[in-house]
């Protein structure tokens, strides 16, 4: 096993406690908000490729009344996205998805809406000189792992 892949499943494990700490530092770290009405950017190499998926459109504001699919970015005072808001079709309710970012590294934790904010899946990103050269994700049903051999 890949030591990003080993890493994240122990990230996994204590993923539900770390809730509302992430929301806490996400509150106070945020300095500006961006919306789109679907994913602007992924941190998932080639997402939007393999999906064939379109990038969102920026909008000028949050959709009142939520509209399911758009994405609100919370950038911090470094210009990085540090929470994703995800909407669902109930007022107040988001999916969120918390950014840590450490040298070399960010982890992506992923909850979703409701009131338990039950941990959907935990995301590492090994970082290269060019980007993203390994990725392992864990979620409750799956186990993903993508890593270059060029080391970027």
């Amino acid at each position: 096993m890949s030591d990003a892949l080993a890493r994240v499943k122990q990230l996994a494990e204590g993923a539900q406690e770390r809730y509302l700490a992430l929301e806490t530092a996400a509150s106070a770290g945020v300095v500006r908000w961006e919306w789109a009405d679907f994913d602007l950017v992924s941190f998932r190499p080639a997402f939007f490729e393999i999906g064939r998926y379109a990038r969102g459109k920026r909008l000028s504001a949050e959709p009142r009344p939520p509209v399911s699919g758009a994405v609100g970015y919370g950038f911090d005072e470094q210009g990085r996205i540090i929470v994703e808001r995800h909407q669902v079709e109930f007022p107040g309710q988001y999916e969120d998805v918390f950014h840590v970012y450490e040298p070399g590294w960010i982890t992506s934790l992923r909850y979703a809406y409701g009131a338990d904010k039950r941990w959907m899946n935990v995301d590492g990103y090994r970082l290269g000189p060019h980007g993203v050269v390994e990725w392992a994700g864990v979620s409750s049903y799956d186990v993903s792992h993508y890593a270059r051999s060029d080391e970027g």
